[in-house]
């Protein structure tokens, strides 16, 4: 009886004790749950400064595989949101999202609308709503809006040799552009940019992952059955070089055949997902390894920056700058993206009234 009532006394002196370890410790590393930190940041504070620096990595990188790779994706932040605290992560992401404007807000589009964070945020059908309605204005303010008015462009289809392993700038003479499309296919928007690229009487080169083509079967086909030419970037839009060399392998085989299969073409041509390079030191063993499958690495010189400029009329701006001030190039665009989707009549019609002539490859 005598020990516990001693233990009762020292009670509050080793909780006070525990308490300022505690919090020591709390100081000296970061922590993970800033909802609890000893220091009292709340989980939407953090959240205000991830979304912050989302944005601010987007506009400060120079790829768009350093920016897949950053860590500050919106699809990461949301995921770090939820580790912290699933309870109160939608809410929270609500909260800071809402104070977004619209052309910000865009950024994290593709997040929202994925199931794991749909169907616990309320807030997903507002703010794709404000985005919405953000993108028509947009549509408006385009000095072409719609494809009506599209000149005709010279367009050529180019016989690539039998050896051939790789497209390049070099594969184009002066005055010459390829469109290269990736990271497709999207349900909406791929058909929008097949219509544009139709009414111009233009052709395309579309690279797609092989997981995406299989859920959207119908647009790859579509482009197929009306002249485009599609190949493929792997089976999952994945940084490749950060695998193991028997998973890259995998993946540039099962996507090359799930594209072939779908298409029922050979022409088998393959990029790398977000375009990164394929000179890149360390992607010298995938490339030879696709070359060695009888593939035609695509390298694709003018990265149009469709990734990081979420305002259709400044991605306009941007391309027609590299159209005028270029000789030649290969463009790389996705069409996954709502902002290409509407920029693309208007660089069409750049590209006929500068008169450059569309070239895309066949075997």
């Amino acid at each position: 009886m005598k020990q516990f009532n001693s233990l009762w006394v020292r009670g509050p002196i080793l909780v006070a004790v525990v308490a300022l370890i505690g919090f020591s410790l709390s100081r000296s590393q970061d922590s993970l749950d800033p909802l609890n930190s000893a220091l009292g940041e709340t989980l939407s504070s953090q959240l205000t400064r991830d979304v912050n620096d989302a944005i601010g990595t987007l506009k400060e990188s120079s790829t768009l595989r350093g920016w897949a790779t950053s860590g500050f994706t919106p699809a990461e932040v949301f995921q770090n949101a939820y580790s912290i605290n699933a309870m109160e992560a939608p809410k929270a992401l609500c909260e800071v999202l809402k104070e977004l404007p619209a052309e910000q807000l865009a950024i994290f589009e593709s997040a929202l609308k994925k199931p794991e964070f749909r169907g616990s945020m309320t807030c997903v059908h507002q703010l794709t709503s404000e985005i919405s309605a953000y993108w028509e204005q947009q549509k408006d303010k385009m000095s072409i809006s719609q494809t009506a008015d599209l000149e005709p462009l010279q367009v050529e289809i180019r016989q690539l040799p039998t050896n051939a392993r790789e497209i390049t700038s070099d594969s184009l003479n002066s005055g010459e552009f390829t469109l290269v499309f990736e990271g497709g296919p999207d349900a909406e928007r791929t058909p929008q940019i097949l219509q544009s690229l139709s009414k111009a009487h233009a052709r395309a080169l579309f690279l797609f992952p092989g997981q995406n083509a299989r859920d959207q079967m119908k647009a790859v086909q579509a482009l197929a059955h009306s002249g485009q030419v599609v190949g493929s970037q792997g089976l999952h839009n994945e940084d490749l070089a950060s695998l193991p060399s028997h998973t890259w392998e995998a993946e540039v085989i099962e996507g090359d055949q799930i594209m072939r299969f779908i298409t029922g073409s050979n022409v088998r041509f393959f990029s790398f997902p977000y375009s990164a390079d394929p000179t890149e030191q360390s992607y010298e063993p995938l490339t030879s390894f696709v070359e060695n499958q009888n593939m035609v690495v695509v390298n694709a010189d003018v990265d149009s920056e469709d990734w990081k400029t979420y305002n259709p009329n400044a991605l306009l701006k941007q391309i027609s700058y590299e159209i005028s001030h270029s000789d030649k190039g290969l463009i790389t665009l996705h069409d996954g993206l709502e902002q290409t989707a509407l920029a693309l009549p208007a660089v069409l019609k750049e590209l006929a009234s500068k008169h450059r002539k569309l070239v895309v490859f066949t075997r």
